[in-house]
């Protein structure tokens, strides 16, 4: 089954509204609940590691705000939303909404269906927070469980239930007999949403891609340095292109296939460019969907025999229609004897010739060791026989993507912090070590620097907006 989040946000507000109508109170009870939405949103982004531009952009397109790294950090340090205290809290809406359902319905009617709505759409908006990146933490999971479990407690003791099942979100919910949740099945993966409604706003992406060849390629050719890729790339689709009109027209078509081998350190956009292909894949009618699975050694590799190749079927199933990233491949074949990278290997391959027709793989690496990957297996030098190379990038590029996320975020630099930022790139490119990042490293550096130019501000009395954007020197 399939959950409607839109309608579920939309049948939440109107039920606020209509009790702010009823008292006509200027829409306090719906405000309280785009707080309270606001708030779980932020409290689920507390339980990463580290806040994603993505949680920035879903967040500030969903609820209207204008939130930086460094402004939503303070605002969840402000409004305790940092540590799993808060999932301990009801949320105000839910109390003030059935207190209103109670004045209307009275004590008569056993459960509160308002109220439980307005749960299932906080519910269900959690959901679609944790898997928004495709990668669910345990902590998030742990943090929002006990966020739904405080307040399906406090639903049911408001509603005197004192059995043992009871319908809250559409599937059989089972709790003991002080109200703690045991078990709740069918739920929904978050992944299923579509597109919010305009009265709520359209932060969710399209279910659908609909760029055209040109604008995919546009979106490659204005990314920051790799003109090697680019290159690479616009030719791999200008040979697909004419190998359709070839086929169209009845003539011989060479076999081109899609397998790739990207090479190059890390931070050099790999990534960015496999999900790229995906979507020229797709738009190119070479693929079905056209999305990124993500794996590596570890997901792809058991500890116990027969256990590998199920997890590689998995990871492929997964992928179908689609690419399969599979970063630092070169480990599963340099592992200790006995150990099952070769049978990750060999399962891939039959994949690959059984899926061929809607399934792709690209395998990513240093260049040396993804050489001797190639190497270890004839079936792996035969259906990898294209590959792109990742340079790393120029101190001048590195300062240009530095100055990007600083455009991103709202900040600017001055001259002399841009100067030193420019001999700073200089210096690292120049004695760059084995493990230099690249653009991850800008990343890192960026999130350091944004850090050190908060706690400058907070020693400055009168700041405008101006100087609360402005990184300077002393700031790097």
């Amino acid at each position: 089954m399939k959950t409607d989040l839109p309608a579920l946000i939309n049948k939440s507000l109107s039920i606020c509204e209509k009790y702010d109508d009823r008292h006509e109170n200027d829409g306090q009870l719906s405000e309280k609940l785009k707080k309270d939405m606001l708030n779980l949103l932020v409290f689920l982004t507390s339980a990463k590691d580290m806040r994603t531009m993505q949680d920035l952009r879903f967040i500030n397109k969903l609820m209207g705000t204008q939130f930086n790294i460094i402004s939503i950090r303070d605002y969840a340090v402000m409004n305790n939303l940092t540590d799993i205290d808060y999932a301990k809290k009801v949320p105000l809406s839910i109390i003030e909404c059935l207190k209103e359902e109670r004045d209307v319905v009275g004590f008569s009617m056993p459960f509160y269906k308002d109220t439980r709505e307005v749960y299932k759409m906080l519910k269900e908006l959690g959901y679609y927070m944790i898997a928004l990146d495709g990668k669910v933490i345990d902590k998030e999971l742990e943090w929002f469980n006990l966020y739904t479990n405080n307040v399906i407690k406090y639903i049911l003791k408001e509603e005197s239930v004192d059995y043992l099942t009871f319908d809250m979100v559409g599937a059989g919910v089972k709790i003991d007999a002080g109200g703690v949740l045991l078990e709740e099945a069918d739920a929904e993966p978050a992944k299923e949403i579509g597109i919010f409604p305009e009265n709520v706003a359209q932060a969710a992406p399209k279910p659908e891609d609909e760029s055209t060849i040109e604008e995919l390629l546009n979106e490659v050719n204005k990314l920051i340095g790799l003109d090697g890729v680019k290159a690479d790339v616009n030719n791999l689709v200008n040979l697909i292109r004419v190998q359709k009109i070839r086929q169209n027209r009845g003539l011989k078509v060479p076999n081109v296939g899609m397998h790739l081998v990207f090479t190059g350190n890390p931070g050099t956009g790999k990534t960015t460019i496999a999900r790229q292909i995906a979507r020229i894949y797709k738009t190119l009618g070479m693929l079905s969907k056209g999305h990124l699975v993500e794996t590596s050694r570890a997901g792809m590799v058991a500890g116990y025999m027969g256990q590998t190749a199920a997890k590689v079927e998995s990871v492929v199933k997964e992928a179908l229609g689609g690419v399969l990233f599979i970063d630092e491949a070169y480990t599963l074949s340099n592992g200790a004897d006995g150990d099952f990278g070769q049978e990750a290997i060999d399962t891939l391959l039959k994949e690959m010739e059984d899926k061929r027709l809607d399934f792709a793989v690209i395998v990513a690496g240093y260049p040396e060791p993804m050489e001797e990957f190639l190497s270890s297996n004839p079936g792996l030098r035969s259906r990898f026989n294209r590959t792109i190379h990742f340079e790393d990038y120029s101190a001048k590029e590195l300062v240009t993507i530095f100055e990007k996320m600083c455009a991103d975020n709202q900040y600017k630099l001055s001259d002399a912090a841009k100067e030193h930022l420019t001999k700073y790139f200089e210096q690292r490119v120049k004695n760059k070590t084995s493990d230099f990042a690249n653009a991850r490293e800008v990343r890192n550096y960026f999130e350091e620097t944004v850090t050190r130019q908060a706690n400058r501000i907070l020693t400055l009395n009168n700041v405008d907006n101006d100087t609360i954007i402005t990184i300077e020197k002393e700031d790097l």
